[in-house]
């Protein structure tokens, strides 16, 4: 997968982190994101992936630190939540149990596209359950009528439905057997090359990250090893 170098998409700059005023979770953080580009994290449990993932998503706040998207500081706007979006490790517990799949990919476009008209918002529905490779008939399932291959397609139709720039994907495969991973994969490649959508893919699994990303970040006791390429 090649990148084409250009001004970063995401510029994280010197972030930092401390649990309680106390404990040191993230120290000086520095790295950046291109278009078009898939970057590993790594790190051991506690090492602070998670807590970079929600600083970036505006989710936690860091005590020191700047990020910059499409070289503007960022700020918590509904215009930045549609650019970036995430796919959490476990989408059992963030697609609600009594909702059809229909209305959970539907929401998103309600609320970034409110100008679409009810015809509209179908036609796209589709589109996009299609693209992560779901039948038009799993739109009127509900989520846990689904299996867990199922369900993390559903979260990155619902994360794409925004069209974001930037997709955090955090341990999105651990919880898959592995050739749902392998489908999954080729899937968000396939994304990839269709839209140029960067990625942050946080994961344990090096040989995965490895396959999938052109470079890799390291946390080791909240501070980033160097940046090597694949």
């Amino acid at each position: 997968m090649g990148v084409a170098v250009t001004e970063p998409l995401l510029k994280v700059e010197k972030v930092s982190c401390t649990y309680r005023r106390k404990y040191s979770i993230l120290n000086e953080v520095s790295f950046e994101i291109y278009e078009n580009e898939a970057v590993g994290l790594m790190g051991d449990s506690g090492a602070g992936k998670s807590s970079l993932a929600r600083i970036l998503l505006q989710l936690q706040n860091a005590d020191s630190g700047t990020i910059f998207f499409q070289n503007r500081a960022v700020q918590n706007t509904l215009e930045f939540r549609k650019k970036v979006q995430i796919v959490f490790q476990d989408a059992s517990s963030t697609l609600n149990p009594n909702l059809i799949v229909y209305y959970l990919v539907e929401e998103g476009l309600k609320i970034h596209f409110p100008l679409l008209t009810r015809a509209e918002r179908r036609l796209r529905v589709e589109s996009l359950l299609k693209r992560v490779g779901l039948e038009w008939e799993h739109a009127f399932r509900a989520a846990d009528e689904l299996s867990g291959g199922q369900k993390q397609r559903v979260s990155l139709a619902r994360a794409l439905a925004s069209e974001p720039q930037l997709l955090i994907l955090d341990e999105p495969l651990s919880q898959l057997d592995m050739s749902i991973q392998a489908d999954i994969l080729k899937l968000l490649i396939q994304l990839q090359k269709e839209t140029k959508i960067a990625y942050l893919f946080i994961s344990h699994d090096e040989e995965t990250v490895k396959y999938f990303c052109h470079r890799i970040l390291k946390l080791q006791h909240g501070r980033l090893t160097p940046q090597s390429s694949i």
